[in-house]
């Protein structure tokens, strides 16, 4: 033993000479073989050998706390200042053996509190690391030093376990010769420099950390198994001691309840031990089960980054997460990154190019590594690569960084992996259709706006143009007429009478090319704004029908630019000439008002009502598109429109925006 923990220092001091925790284990292992090699020899009362043992016991506490806080990344200032009192200590309680030979020390009468001081001290240092290194373990982020922690503290529980459960336990209970031989129990202390030696010298310690997280709930599980098994077996047999034909029952009872809880207890002995190491615990069902729930209802590329990116990292453990969306050019854009390094872009064929070659999910390929704008770094943090990728064509890409802390990705993350890569993928099919739907919508939007806005436009130039037009001429005509009607009179009667008609009818058809100028295109809007346009139709709909129009309108302006202007006036228009002729009222409210750039228009009656619809376009199936057109209208300028009505109730239609809407 002596020459394992000796060996293993000088090996692990000549690999690296120059590194502090190399140059600790070595002065720590000397000692240790030191004091292995002079307690075996002071059993044979070898004076030299006990002194030298008692000296290389008072040097082992300060050793232990300079090893313990090299290992534990220590601070030099921290550990100087925790190593000092220490070694203060040693070197007093070692004053003694140094001072006077062995022989001296035994006759005087404080040897023995001496010896129980060494020992107790020892013991107070080693529960004084213990304490420091759980309180480094709890408090520590850097999940390289919990894993060399969890390491060492495994290398010091399993070369002590087996000394102290079965052979110092078992002669202390219960007698001499009870337990396991110490010649056979201590060659276990053998493992404590061989897997400290590991721990230090290995850089990868993901293959020992899962190796102790697995062992540990088998060893546990293992346990409480036969803790359970053995009382309740006992249970059963005292219960039924009388009757020896149900023991086997009681048996196959037992070991029946026993296999029914073997996998709850298990999981919950993984839960419990990955909180331990790592801090958290999911599983397969519940990672995709609330990813499945938070990808149901995503319609939009936002939603699906926030629905995807944020709950992968959190609930997978990662340190980030990065999702790219295919985008209108073709290539793919970063929608969202959380703790990742990415550029804004990737082309998507040397995307595709790689993803066609393996199986998702895999690690991220160096063929993508580069150092352009449009690459990924070699030290973007990057452990998988997810390829949304569907009937052969690539959606989008989901890139998972590495596990958070001390974690560590196992086989069944790849089960894990590749379900959420379906459900992303489905997610993002919906959100790029939704996207060419919304996009198919904006253009046909914008196709009737632009058919709206050069509809109005044709309606103004050909109101101008019957204007300037066939209104001036017949203007022109009257007045022909009416100075040849003058003449005729004095020579022919009958003659100004006939042109007295045609004056008439003249004037009659000029009246109408006039209204029809009006409904056109009102020249009041173009001039003084959308009140006085209001106004105006108001009094002509009065004047032809003598139903009373209640106005709260400005009495000058807004003027406001096209569509808007001339949207809300035929919307003006359509709903009080709804009122007039379908409500059968004689009186009907409007109101209109802007405050900034707020509008708000109203147009009501208590006439007979009517059954709206949940949908307005069901009344274009009626032959009714009245309300139908102006929604449409509203839809155009991004209005909202509400139209409240209900048999013998009224009518209220309501209109209201913003004159700068937003842009979609």
């Amino acid at each position: 033993m002596a020459l394992t923990f000796w060996g293993t220092a000088v090996v692990i001091f000549l690999l690296r000479p120059a590194a502090s925790t190399p140059r600790a284990f070595f002065l720590l292992g000397q000692v240790a073989a030191l004091t292995l090699t002079t307690g075996q020899l002071s059993a044979f009362n070898v004076a030299w050998a006990s002194r030298l043992f008692n000296l290389a016991l008072c040097a082992l506490p300060p050793l232990l706390v300079y090893f313990y806080g090299t290992s534990s990344s220590f601070p030099f200032s921290l550990r100087r200042r925790w190593w000092a009192p220490f070694l203060f200590v040693s070197l007093l309680l070692a004053f003694p053996y140094l001072l006077w030979p062995l022989s001296c020390l035994r006759q005087s009468g404080w040897y023995a509190d001496l010896r129980w001081a060494v020992h107790s001290y020892l013991g107070l240092t080693l529960l004084a690391v213990m304490g420091g290194l759980v309180y480094i373990y709890i408090t520590t982020r850097s999940g390289d030093l919990r894993r060399r922690l969890r390491g060492l503290a495994f290398g010091t529980v399993a070369g002590f376990v087996p000394l102290i459960f079965l052979s110092l336990l078992p002669e202390m209970m219960w007698d001499t010769g009870i337990g396991l031989p110490y010649q056979v129990s201590f060659l276990f202390l053998m493992l404590i420099p061989l897997i400290y030696a590991y721990v230090i010298v290995q850089r990868d310690l993901i293959p020992l950390d899962r190796f102790l997280n697995r062992s540990l709930v088998i060893f546990t599980l293992g346990l409480l198994w036969a803790g359970l098994y053995l009382a309740t077996m006992s249970l059963g047999l005292l219960f039924f001691h009388d009757t020896p034909l149900l023991q086997p029952v009681v048996g196959a009872l037992v070991t029946m309840g026993m296999a029914a809880t073997f996998m709850p207890l298990r999981e919950l002995l993984q839960r419990m031990v990955d909180h331990l190491f790592y801090g958290g615990w999911y599983d397969y069902r519940t990672v995709i089960a609330r990813v499945s729930h938070a990808l149901s209802g995503v319609t939009s590329r936002q939603e699906l980054a926030e629905q995807l990116v944020g709950p992968v990292v959190e609930k997978l453990r990662l340190q980030g997460a990065a999702l790219y969306l295919r985008a209108a050019e073709g290539d793919l854009a970063l929608e969202n990154s959380l703790g990742l390094d990415v550029p804004a872009q990737l082309p998507a064929e040397a995307v595709m190019a790689w993803t066609e070659q393996a199986v998702p999910p895999f690690p991220c390929p160096p063929s993508i590594w580069g150092e352009g704008q449009s690459v990924i770094r070699e030290d973007a943090g990057i452990a998988w690569v997810l390829p949304l990728v569907l009937e052969g064509k690539l959606l989008g890409l989901l890139l998972l960084g590495e596990k958070r802390e001390d974690d560590f990705f196992e086989p069944a993350d790849t089960v894990i992996l590749h379900t959420l890569g379906e459900q992303a993928t489905l997610a993002a099919e919906n959100v790029l259709l939704m996207d060419d739907l919304r996009g198919a919508l904006a253009a046909l939007e914008l196709a009737q706006r632009r058919l709206l806005t050069a509809r109005e436009e044709e309606r103004r130039i050909l109101a101008w143009e019957l204007h300037d037009g066939p209104v001036q001429d017949l203007v022109a005509l009257g007045y022909r007429l009416c100075e040849c009607r003058d003449r005729a009179w004095q020579h022919e009667p009958a003659l100004a009478k006939t042109l007295e008609d045609v004056r008439l009818e003249a004037t009659r058809i000029m009246a109408v090319v006039r209204d029809a100028c009006s409904e056109l295109r009102s020249d009041v809007l173009d001039v003084l704004g959308i009140g006085p346009a209001m106004q105006q139709y108001a009094c002509d709909v009065m004047q032809k029908t003598g139903v009373v129009i209640y106005l709260d309108v400005p009495r000058r302006g807004p003027k406001l630019a096209d569509p808007l202007g001339i949207t809300l006036l035929r919307v003006f228009q359509e709903a009080v000439g709804n009122a007039v002729q379908h409500a059968r009222v004689q009186e009907v409210w409007t109101y209109f008002q802007m405050e900034k750039d707020a509008y708000e228009l109203r147009v009501w009656d208590e006439g007979q009502g009517f059954a709206v619809p949940k949908l307005l376009e069901l009344l274009a199936l009626q032959g009714r598109f009245g309300l139908v057109t102006m929604k449409e209208r509203a839809e155009l300028v991004q209005a909202h429109l509400e139209v409240c009505s209900a048999p013998g109730q009224g009518t209220a239609v309501r209109m209201w925006g913003q004159v700068y809407p937003p842009e979609k």
